[in-house]
């Protein structure tokens, strides 16, 4: 939905119709992917444009941001009991979005 708002205040029109949308409604993969490169600070989701640099990474050659703790944040799955100041047990724990990805998986996408 964020795209669509995006793409409304660059006054683009995206033609789709509602044969494509029911298209789009019955329409499965086969195959599903998470790729990750980099991370960015954002302030606004739903405007890419709205991005800036995160001062603590280092770059690239190519200035893209090296963030090697970005894709476990991503997923995040798991709960580990240490805090900042470093108290805790270090003991995990799966969280709730551990089931409801594992649901997700077992149902083929069907259980969103």
């Amino acid at each position: 939905m964020c795209r669509i708002k995006y793409w409304e205040r660059k006054g683009w029109n995206i033609d789709i119709t509602e044969q494509d949308k029911e298209i789009l409604r019955k329409g499965t993969v086969d195959y599903a992917a998470f790729s990750y490169y980099m991370s960015n600070a954002d302030y606004n989701f739903c405007d890419q444009e709205d991005t800036t640099s995160n001062p603590y990474l280092k770059t690239s050659d190519w200035g893209w941001p090296i963030d090697p703790l970005g894709l476990r944040y991503s997923l995040n799955l798991i709960y580990v009991n240490k805090n900042n100041a470093g108290e805790g047990d270090l003991s995990r724990s799966k969280k709730k979005s551990f089931f409801w990805y594992k649901e997700v998986i077992a149902s083929n996408g069907g259980n969103l």
